[in-house]
């Protein structure tokens, strides 16, 4: 009996093994076809539209790098049992793979509850710069399945060769069976594919630049008086402030930040970078950068602007490029004025500016964010004094103290506070400090309890003197609540050294003060038309009244 029931089961184990081969055999057999296809200006060969995999190397047609491809994923249909699990929670992942090319891919939103997934307009996709002459260049398509424990299984794909991109600007839809791995089940993707236009040419292609938006204030010498004047760039203090609202790279709210920045002639492995800002999509750098216009080459040409390129920095694999932006050196002041320069970032730039091939996240949105510098000449007669002093590149918060000139602040007092303590006060001081100052270099003022309009020293003011070093812009002033065991950030205020006298006399300026709303978003004071911290609008308990 025993014997007997041994070999039922080895029969049975057999008939499995032999049905699973069988199966496994054909799946790997099946072909990914093309149900139908539009164009409008373009007929495929018929050799293409009947399978996908059948198309011949020597018929494939060369893509060059500058080539944009847009993809859509319209919708799925399936029939047969194609899911395993009951939520059906689905969406659809686009791979571009070419060889000695890291692979590119992109996901689509997942829908839940139905078995026909539509994304229409939400599964448009950009791969940028595809090098589709390379051999084996393809679109993988997966519908991939979220099941128990959040594991992603893939029941249905398709291979499309890049020889289905239409390269004169139409825009070619599909219908594809894909492949299945459960019996009986189909699945049908309709999508769209072909070259993507754009309304602005890449930044720096065919000499493009965007008309950047900022202000300018003249440049108050170290010396005291005014520089004289240049006619043409040669040293220059570029200064990166901030960034808002990055691209999210990382998929989780946030991204890594840096910048890399030089001219355009110069390689990408003598430009300088910034230092990495962690998890965040509103960074701030507030740093000073020396440089020197180079010269003239003739394999190069000649300089025409400071690029700046924003990456996302990752550990295990290639930083992801999340935007770009330039200045012209024909709008950069010859006059010693500091520009104060807020910019779009785009992204599509001419691989010959970035001094490299620079290709977005196909999910990223129109809009990229935008980037703050200020940007001066040094034309007074102490420019190559300080070129001895201060090394090209970052420069240090130390360096340059033998050229430094002081700044004499008086603190007297702020008014129309918020409400931080819960018995509708607050407790204010002030830390002073220059922005390109050193972390232990700053002015502490003295705490006024239970007030919304403090005053120091009965309005004679808390004086402090400040160090001025070379590429000194700004005197920052930053607004703190006491509390028992720590401190309550409430806002920040700057006065720019442009606008002080340049005899060296005092002169009384009151500045808003620039702080978070209550969504916790920041307001950027001078680039931002969100009122002020201190508005009376935003004030709990204040009345205003128009005259």
């Amino acid at each position: 009996m025993r014997q007997q029931e041994i070999l039922a089961l080895e029969r049975a184990t057999a008939k499995k093994l032999r049905k699973h081969r069988r199966r496994t055999k054909v799946t790997s057999k099946s072909k990914a076809r093309i149900l139908s296809s539009e164009t409008s200006r373009m007929e495929l060969p018929e050799s293409t539209v009947l399978t996908l995999t059948s198309a011949k190397e020597s018929a494939k047609r060369i893509v060059s790098i500058r080539d944009d491809i847009e993809v859509v994923i319209h919708d799925v249909q399936t029939s047969g049992g194609v899911y395993k699990s009951s939520h059906k929670k689905t969406f659809v992942q686009i791979a571009w793979k070419e060889k000695r090319n890291a692979t590119r891919k992109v996901k689509t939103r997942r829908i839940e509850g139905t078995e026909n997934p539509s994304w229409d307009a939400q599964g448009k996709f950009i791969f940028q710069n595809c090098r589709a002459n390379a051999a084996g260049s393809k679109f993988v398509i997966k519908l991939k399945e979220v099941r128990w424990f959040k594991r992603e299984t893939v029941v249905g794909y398709a291979k499309i060769p890049s020889t289905l991109v239409p390269l004169d600007g139409t825009k070619l839809k599909l219908r594809i069976a894909l492949v299945t791995k459960r019996h009986r089940a189909k699945a049908v993707l309709s999508m769209t594919i072909g070259k993507a236009t754009f309304e602005e040419p890449a930044l720096g292609e065919g000499g493009h630049f965007p008309v950047v938006t900022g202000a300018e204030q003249e440049l108050v010498s170290f010396e005291g008086n005014f520089p004289s004047r240049r006619e043409k760039l040669d040293l220059m203090v570029v200064n990166v402030m901030s960034a808002r609202g990055v691209f999210d790279a990382d998929g989780f709210g946030t991204s890594d930040v840096f910048i890399r920045l030089g001219f355009d002639t110069t390689p990408i492995e003598e430009r300088y970078q910034t230092t990495i800002k962690y998890r965040t999509r509103n960074p701030e750098w507030n740093e000073r950068f020396l440089l020197r216009v180079p010269s003239v080459d003739a394999a190069r040409g000649e300089p025409k602007a400071i690029v700046f390129t924003v990456w996302d920095k990752d550990r295990f694999s290639p930083s992801d490029f999340l935007g770009a932006a330039a200045i012209p050196l024909d709008r950069v002041s010859t006059t010693g004025s500091v520009a104060d320069l807020d910019m779009d970032l785009k992204a599509r730039i001419a691989p010959d500016l970035a001094g490299e091939v620079c290709f977005i996240h196909p999910r990223a949105p129109a809009d990229l964010g935008k980037l703050r510098v200020k940007v001066s000449a040094l034309i007074s007669d102490a420019a190559e004094t300080i070129a001895k002093t201060v090394n090209l590149g970052r420069i240090d918060p130390t360096e340059g103290t033998s050229l430094a000139t002081s700044v004499h602040v008086a603190v007297i007092a702020a008014r129309k506070l918020l409400h931080v303590d819960t018995k509708g006060s607050c407790d204010a001081f002030a830390y002073v400090r220059m922005d390109n100052a050193p972390k232990n270099e700053f002015c502490r003022t003295d705490t006024i309890a239970n007030t919304l309009h403090p005053v120091w020293n009965n309005g004679m003011g808390k004086t402090c003197s400040l160090i001025a070093r070379p590429g000194s812009g700004d005197v920052l002033f930053q607004l703190y609540d006491r509390n028992l065991l720590s401190k309550t950030l409430m806002g920040t205020a700057s006065v720019s050294l442009a606008s002080l006298p340049p005899d060296g006399s005092w002169t009384q300026i009151a500045t808003p003060v620039y702080g978070q709303d209550k969504n916790r978003n920041t307001l950027v004071g001078g680039s931002d038309s969100s009122m002020a911290w201190n508005a009376p609008e935003r004030v709990k308990g204040e009345t205003h009244r128009s005259p």
